[in-house]
């Protein structure tokens, strides 16, 4: 029979492969491997919390920084960091942007990567959808990619909400102490800028199309298949 310190090995390994696989350039490959890494390590969370309760793991909780380019990433980080064990904030100081992530390190890696990969995934739907805009409408697209980017965030944020309904994917979410105290510590000693967006109701009116193909999109690109037809 396998020691604990055995079976850790080999899941943290397992996660690891996964992990590198996530950045692969094949988009369904790097789709595929993001989830099942998701869900094996909050699942070796549950088994840690169940085989030891009363305590956590005997590992320090990081602080790390992470660059972004525009701020509406941030509020991808901030959904896929609750969703992984982690606290997230946004700074903007003299123009440069960047996330900070407090957890344990397997989990900001974790983090940092599926945040990343939903990102890019953005990015090359939102240039789609803009092309398919312009080519049916034949006019101008200003204001286009807030409104889709909006409907993206928005469909990556129900897709762990539906995939949390079950009992153990809400256990697996719960902030582990260590990492309260030390988010508690941070707050105390910095000014928290929360990331929020907000849409003018004309501009959500007239790409009510384009928000859907976002949600859809964020949805589908976080762990569910497509809602609407």
């Amino acid at each position: 029979m396998e020691s604990k310190s055995e079976n850790e090995i080999e899941i943290i390994t397992k996660i690891e492969k996964l992990l590198r696989l996530a950045t692969s350039s094949n988009p369904n490959e790097a789709l595929v491997a993001m989830k099942k890494a998701r869900e094996l390590m909050l699942r070796y969370h549950i088994d840690e919390m169940r085989v030891h309760p009363e305590n956590e793991i005997d590992e320090s909780v990081l602080t790390m920084n992470f660059t972004i380019k525009y701020s509406w990433e941030a509020n991808i980080y901030t959904i896929v960091a609750k969703n992984m064990r982690c606290t997230c904030y946004y700074c903007d100081i003299s123009k440069q942007r960047y996330i900070i992530l407090i957890g344990y390190k397997a989990d900001i890696d974790a983090t940092n990567i599926m945040s990343t990969f939903l990102i890019s995934i953005c990015i090359a739907s939102l240039k789609k959808e803009r092309q398919t805009i312009k080519h049916d409408n034949y006019c101008d697209s200003t204001g286009l990619a807030k409104v889709y980017r909006t409907g993206f965030v928005h469909g990556i944020h129900d897709a762990f909400v539906d995939q949390n309904k079950s009992n153990e994917f809400a256990l697996m979410i719960i902030l582990p102490k260590k990492v309260v105290q030390e988010t508690t510590i941070y707050r105390a000693k910095h000014n928290i800028v929360e990331q929020k967006t907000h849409i003018n109701k004309d501009l959500f009116n007239s790409y009510k199309h384009s928000y859907r193909n976002g949600y859809d999109r964020g949805y589908e690109s976080a762990g569910k298949k497509q809602l609407s037809s």
